[in-house]
């Protein structure tokens, strides 16, 4: 129950968390610091602002978003893990993705079709356990990846048309 989880009632879910059809404007699950699933929010979340978990540290699966129309904000600034893959896609408004403890990715990382953002910065992504795809960002200018390590999967940044810096100092092993 969302009202629950926003209420701050649950540290743990075991299973995923899919937020999609939902009227709400704010996803503010303050309390939550496990989830052993995916967490999935996606369309049709046609007034959804932003979401913020300050709590959450691990997630089990995959931790996706896609489709809100109106997201400008993802703020999981705890997250340290995943266990899937990152997708944040189709989100034409998004401005601002705050993951600043994230070290690994156990799958893939894609972030496409955001027009509005203009940087990207993992500050702690150490390791991606498959590919890093970033393309069709229209006002995406910079990426930071200053920990990135070592990725599994095939590097493909394409089709952002204002990009001009690419930073990854500590890339030593490519799959």
């Amino acid at each position: 129950d969302l009202d629950m989880l926003i209420a701050g009632r649950y540290t743990e879910i075991t299973g995923t968390l899919t937020i999609s059809g939902s009227q709400i404007d704010t996803i503010d699950i303050p309390q939550l610091e496990t989830i052993g699933g995916h967490v999935v929010v996606m369309t049709p979340n046609d007034n959804l602002t932003s979401i913020s978990m300050p709590q959450l540290k691990t997630v089990g699966g995959v931790l996706g978003a896609s489709g809100n129309f109106r997201l400008t904000t993802i703020d999981l600034p705890q997250l340290k893990t995943t266990g899937g893959n990152v997708f944040i896609y189709d989100n034409g408004s998004l401005t601002n993705i705050s993951l600043p403890q994230l070290k690994t990715v156990g799958e893939s990382v894609e972030i496409a079709y955001s027009d509005n953002l203009t940087t990207i910065d993992l500050p702690q992504l150490q390791s991606v356990g498959g590919y890093v795809h970033v393309h069709n960002n229209k006002s995406l200018t910079s990426i930071d990846l200053p920990q990135l390590q070592s990725f599994d999967g095939g590097f493909g940044i394409f089709s952002n048309d204002n990009l001009t810096s690419i930073y990854l100092p500590q890339l030593e092993s490519v799959g």
